[in-house]
């Protein structure tokens, strides 16, 4: 459906944030996954199930040894402060370089209202997924990314796009 490079996460947004956490406390460029996913308190294969994500999200660096980026530490130090409406702020920063949520966005607005059913088969067809559970727990983490991001919100059993201009968003 649409051009796409981006991945959706593969857990839920709890357990994303505390990879994002356990990589922030790292603090190595050439931090492997499994000194991650003890920081984190989970498996390797979880800390590796997100990666994907992390970095076509651009807030983890390529390469044999992981790493934060700027905006992916930034991201990291406002979930660990508790900190809302900064990383509401980043999450829109972030959101408004990929692509295929701008498109996503852009139509989900021209439709009006949305089930979480169809929210969550728009969100699959966007990134070029299956229909299936693994997707649908990864378009109920972005949904919640996008909520945070004031980009969705909530409004009797029905998502609604109220699309801040995600290329306004600057850190």
């Amino acid at each position: 459906m649409y051009a796409n490079k981006s991945a959706l996460p593969k857990t839920g947004y709890d357990v994303l944030a505390v990879t994002l956490h356990a990589y922030l406390l790292c603090e190595s460029p050439t931090t492997g996954v499994e000194e991650v996913a003890a920081i984190a308190g989970t498996q390797r294969g979880i800390v590796l199930s997100n990666d994907r994500f992390l970095i076509s999200f651009g807030l983890l660096a390529k390469g044999t040894g992981r790493a934060l980026t700027t905006l992916g530490r930034q991201l990291a130090i406002a979930l660990r402060d508790g900190d809302e409406e900064h990383a509401g702020m980043l999450w829109r920063q972030i959101c408004g370089k990929r692509p295929t949520v701008k498109k996503l966005l852009q139509n989900l607005r021209a439709a009006g209202p949305v089930s979480k059913e169809a929210l969550s088969r728009t969100i699959a067809a966007a990134f070029d997924q299956p229909d299936d559970r693994l997707t649908r727990r990864g378009a109920n983490t972005l949904t919640r990314i996008l909520q945070i991001a004031g980009c969705l919100r909530a409004e009797e059993e029905q998502f609604v796009c109220e699309t801040p201009e995600l290329a306004a968003a600057k850190a």
